[in-house]
């Protein structure tokens, strides 16, 4: 979408109710994903947006959904990284772990306390004198 796509409800809101006499809608992509818009409004006018202004707003425009595009990448590096943590712990965990009981009963424990359950449970389609009934319960 571009500002001379903006649909008639808007222009309708921005004009009339909100009593702008001019405005100018810069969309802030990265790449052909859009994030927003940067809307620059003037109460006073009538007003034209000059070419140099337009420059700086479109500039803007782009700085801040670099910006936006890198906070996103930040926090889904950071909830990769927690979770990878996660199961690092886990692991570390389940391999200290001796016996099919104390494997199972670890791993549903520290699954439970991760994603923050009340109640959960696993159960194996074995069931042995060796390994028992091939379940744990929390």
């Amino acid at each position: 979408e571009t500002a001379s796509e903006m649909d008639e409800v808007s222009r309708h809101i921005f004009l009339d109710i909100l009593g702008i006499r001019a405005f100018i809608a810069i969309p802030m992509l990265v790449g052909e994903r859009l994030l927003g818009w940067l809307l620059v409004e003037s109460l006073e006018g009538p007003y034209e947006f000059s070419e140099r202004e337009r420059r700086l707003y479109e500039a803007l425009a782009g700085q801040a959904a670099v910006a936006l595009e890198r906070q996103r990448l930040f926090e889904e590096a950071q909830r990769r990284a927690r979770r990878e943590r996660l199961i690092r712990e886990i692991t570390t965990k389940v391999r200290a772990a001796t016996d099919v009981d104390t494997i199972l009963q670890t791993a549903l424990q520290e699954i439970s306390q991760a994603l923050g359950t009340t109640h959960a449970a696993i159960r194996l389609g074995v069931q042995s004198p060796e390994f028992g009934n091939g379940g744990s319960e929390r």
